[in-house]
């Protein structure tokens, strides 16, 4: 059995990779007929689409403590220098893909959204790590971040609704209701400034989950050890659901040990697999997305409305699609398969850079 710690956990890429596929199912439901699981929960409910995003971040605070490893003897000011520039990078790549998006109107720019969020969750979390370094220290950080979310909400008269949270009047007063989502009928931001805060537990969470892995350990025991701590927080987060409900947009005390602890049973069961049983081939599906991820998922935002928008012959491609598939199956179903396509498509391009050996880093 092996023994020996690792560096690398071909599991983690797998991960990141199964991360964008779903990533890029769910944002691409051709119609409001998808499949229950596959759109967003209502204010205080999870579906699975609402778990994809969490795992990402997750993932982030994995990879970072592989990164900080490799970079171990680097100075810290040149770790702060490189963590800081890596940040502004994903965030104005955010910025100019709402641009794109929502029609090059700067009077209405959105300006958070996913890479924005994990701009900054990556770079304040990583101040955190580099700050605290011990292991006991970020444990405590997570804790302290957790209960003082929960106090806020519980001093602001928690978060009923969106008008009842307190993150919607802070993003409407920084922010402006033209620079904000406008997806619930009102001006709402789900990526806001106050549900950033627990987010960086997230990372955190995934951070510890990454150190744990690559302790001195047998393999096999880190892996159930971890495998059990994650089901202690999925327990966890639902034990506080009763009077702390879970909320993706909110992203609550309860949502983060919820969503952590999933990633954390999730990545330990492909570890098993593929790192410990070494069963690999199935890999290179998903390692053509966890290896270009970014990327990926850019692309996925562009090809979708390319597609909706090409006319060839009067319609659109995607009517062309959907509307044959429709002759012949339901409306959640073609909702699904179009969503499949995109995914397909993406990762079609994804792979060619991945042949090529070519991987683009923000």
């Amino acid at each position: 059995m092996e023994t020996i710690r690792s560096d690398r956990f071909l599991s983690l890429d797998v991960l990141r990779g199964i991360a964008v596929a779903c990533m890029i199912l769910v944002n691409n439901q051709y119609t409001g007929a998808a499949f229950m699981q596959l759109r967003q929960g209502t204010w205080n409910d999870i579906t699975f689409t609402d778990m994809v995003f969490p795992f990402f971040i997750f993932i982030v605070g994995a990879s970072f403590w592989f990164f900080s490893n490799k970079e171990e003897g680097v100075s810290g000011i040149s770790m702060v220098k490189k963590v800081f520039f890596r940040g502004i990078k994903l965030f104005v790549a955010g910025l100019l893909l709402n641009w794109c998006l929502f029609g090059l109107d700067l009077e209405h720019l959105r300006i958070f959204g996913v890479l924005q969020r994990i701009a900054v969750v990556y770079v304040l979390g990583a101040f955190v790590i580099l700050g605290l370094k011990k292991d006991w220290k970020i444990v405590m950080a997570v804790v302290f971040i957790l209960l003082s979310y929960w106090g806020i909400l519980a001093f602001t008269g928690g978060y009923a609704s969106i008008e009842n949270y307190i993150g919607t009047k802070i993003d409407r007063a920084i922010l402006g209701c033209a620079h904000m989502y406008q997806g619930y009928g009102v001006p709402f931001e789900p990526e806001g400034i106050l549900s950033t805060y627990p987010a960086v537990a997230t990372m955190l969470l995934g951070y510890l989950t990454g150190m744990s892995m690559s302790d001195n350990r047998e393999l096999l025991l880190r892996v159930k050890s971890l495998f059990w701590s994650g089901f202690g927080c999925v327990i966890m987060g639902l034990m506080l659901d009763s009077f702390l409900p879970l909320n993706k947009a909110v992203w609550s005390s309860s949502y983060v040990l919820y969503s952590a602890g999933w990633a954390m049973m999730v990545w330990t069961l492909l570890s098993y697999i593929v790192d410990i049983e070494g069963r690999i081939k199935w890999t290179f599906v998903f390692n053509v997305f966890g290896t270009n991820a970014i990327f990926a998922y850019l692309l996925s935002c562009l090809i979708a409305p390319l597609l909706y928008n090409l006319v060839l012959g009067g319609a659109a491609i995607s009517e062309y699609a959907t509307d044959a598939m429709g002759e012949i199956l339901p409306e959640r179903t073609v909702t699904f398969f179009w969503s499949f396509i995109v995914v397909l498509l993406c990762w079609g391009i994804t792979y060619l850079f991945y042949r090529k050996r070519i991987f683009i880093k923000l």
